[in-house]
């Protein structure tokens, strides 16, 4: 959910309607839980690194060579 900032009815409206409906907290965080999946497990943050590198790599290599 998302609320302006420094808007403190706002906040407390969101987290009243979090409090009353279970299907949206359930909801959220199930999407909460697929975006760490998705973002923060071990092997997603190991490709992202180690694909980066390769990208450098190849930059490197082209820069050599060119």
């Amino acid at each position: 959910m998302v609320v302006p900032p420094q808007d403190s009815a706002a906040l407390a409206d969101a987290i009243c309607k979090l409090a009353d409906n279970v299907t949206i907290r359930l909801e959220l965080g199930e999407r909460a839980r697929a975006y760490a999946e998705a973002n923060f497990e071990r092997e997603s943050i190991l490709e992202r690194i180690f694909g980066a590198t390769e990208d450098e790599a190849v930059a490197i290599v082209d820069d050599a060579v060119a």
